[in-house]
């Protein structure tokens, strides 16, 4: 059949399987999770580090130094105490203790800030610290003893030094203070920026990630939807009976094996389809030629059925002639010319009895001819009717083959299946009416030879009353004899006259039921051009 002008273009398929594209998708983002997954990770990490720097440089000295200021301030708060008036002794003794505890806590606080990490200018105030506290500390025990010895100019003196000591010291600590607060919010500054930078990694390698893998998913999606589009839309195609489709789809993937399971079954059940249309046109024809002859064989028949009325009232005829002959045969010495004329009418009747048997045996030979060819045509059916059968066969077997795609094409397998049965059935009818047919015109055959036989006789016995109507004298007992033959002999003629008439209105039966069988033959094929019409090949 003609494939070319219902063929799709062909589709390429991807030389990966479905399995195996899916698989890189999933692996694909795998990949990326993982790789979002490492860079925050160390981004996390990178940013811990910096916090740890943060607060070793900036936290941490900023709490020492303030501590530092705080023990400092308590030292002179207890130490000016000490030289307040109306102190107790048990006063006193408290104020030296908590001004020794506050000496040693800012030792202490200095030791620890020298072995921390400070800004350059916060070091040396530290320094500077640490160098002038003891300076106060010796230059306050020689304030003491002067001005316990009453050296005015002494005291003066070391009393003037004691304050610049106690500023310098005091500005000491503020600046310490303020260049470590500004070297620990440079550190904040610095992991801010290092915060924003993780951020903008993480969410670019997000954003790389999410294209390659909505691109990568779009390709894979594709190139499976669209060949699945594909084969639906022929499916579609073929399921208005569009046989002419196919799906075309090449490569190595199952879309491809799909695609050629496919475009097979649909070769299979095409080829199929158009062996089915051909036949059923052809069933069509034989049918219409089988109704014709029944038509042909009902004429004949009725053309048999005239013939045999002719006959019978030939016969009738001649048995009246007869019975005439046998009545006057006791006054034949009286009643020559009556004899003579009585004769002479037998003969004409006998010679169109001759006729009508012999115009009836030529309807009834051609009866059997007729039946011959019904014979023929319901054997040519018959043969269709298998050959239909054993491609609706072959369809079904193609069908159940091509699974849940061929499940359309399984149903119209099986009406073409049953269509092929009913014909058969009703090609078998016919053959059994035919049969009957052949069987009463072979009877009516036997029949008429008979009746041939009859008349021949009768016949030669009207020549024997013609011969003796000079010798009637002599010969009357003789022709009395040969009388009663003759009315013997019409009495068997009129007996196979009116088994020629029945004989005759059988096959005229037998004649219409194969017409009614026949009329049934081309409502099947007709039904059959039905269900194979909406499929084109």
């Amino acid at each position: 059949m003609p494939a070319a002008p219902g063929r799709s273009a062909l589709l390429r398929s991807s030389r990966w399987s479905v399995r195996t594209r899916l698989f890189a998708l999933v692996v694909t983002l795998a990949v990326a999770v993982m790789g979002m997954g490492g860079v925050g990770v160390s981004q996390v990490l990178a940013l811990n580090h910096r916090a740890q720097e943060v607060r070793q440089t900036g936290t941490v000295p900023l709490e020492q130094l303030g501590q530092l200021k705080v023990d400092w301030q308590t030292y002179l708060t207890n130490l000016s105490r000490q030289y307040l008036t109306g102190n107790t002794a048990e006063m006193q003794a408290g104020y030296v203790k908590a001004a020794d505890a506050a000496m040693a806590a800012v030792q202490k606080d200095i030791s620890s800030l020298q072995s921390t990490s400070l800004t350059p200018k916060a070091t040396a105030a530290v320094t500077t610290v640490s160098s002038a506290v003891p300076q106060y500390n010796d230059n306050l025990q020689k304030l003491v003893a002067a001005t316990a010895a009453g050296d005015t100019t002494t005291v003066a003196s070391l009393n003037a030094k004691y304050f610049e000591l106690e500023d310098a010291i005091s500005k000491s600590l503020t600046d310490a203070l303020a260049a470590q607060s500004a070297g620990a919010a440079a550190a904040a500054q610095e992991a801010q920026a290092a915060a924003d930078s993780a951020v903008r990694v993480l969410v670019g390698i997000a954003l790389v990630a999410l294209a390659v893998s909505l691109t990568l998913a779009v390709v894979i999606t594709r190139s499976i939807t669209r060949p699945l589009e594909h084969v639906r839309t022929v499916l579609g195609r073929v399921a208005t009976g569009d046989l002419r489709a196919r799906a075309g789809i090449v490569g190595n993937d199952e879309l491809a094996s799909v695609s050629v399971s496919l475009d097979h079954t649909l070769d299979e059940f095409g080829r199929a389809m158009g062996v089915v249309i051909a036949t059923t046109d052809q069933l069509t024809g034989t049918s219409r030629t089988l109704d014709q002859l029944a038509v042909d064989v009902v004429g004949r028949a009725d053309e048999s059925a005239a013939q045999a009325d002719l006959v019978s009232a030939a016969a009738s005829s001649v048995s009246v002639s007869v019975d005439t002959v046998a009545a006057g045969s006791g006054e034949m010495q009286t009643a020559i010319g009556e004899i003579s004329a009585s004769a002479a009418q037998a003969a004409a009747v006998a010679a169109q009895a001759v006729e009508a048997v012999e115009a009836t045996t030529a309807t009834v030979a051609r009866l059997g001819a007729s039946s011959q060819e019904i014979v023929s045509v319901v054997n040519l059916i018959t043969s269709i009717a298998e050959q239909t059968n054993l491609l609706a066969l072959n369809a079904t077997i193609e069908a159940a083959r091509a699974g849940e795609l061929g499940k359309g094409f399984a149903v119209v397998a099986g009406e073409v299946k049953e269509l092929a049965r009913q014909t058969a059935q009703a090609t078998e009818d016919i053959s059994h009416r035919v049969s009957t047919i052949q069987e009463d015109t072979s009877g009516a055959v036997s029949a008429i030879e008979r009746i041939s036989e009859v008349i021949g006789r009768i016949n030669d016995h009207q020549t024997t009353i013609a011969a003796a109507v000079e010798e009637q004298s002599a010969t009357s007992q003789e022709m009395t004899r040969n009388v009663a033959d003759a009315a013997s002999g019409s009495q068997e003629i009129a007996a196979n006259i009116s088994m020629l008439a029945a004989g005759a209105e059988g096959s005229r039966n037998r004649a219409s039921e194969a017409r009614g069988a026949s009329a049934e033959l081309t409502s099947l094929s007709t039904r059959l051009q039905q269900a194979v019409a909406g499929f084109t090949v």
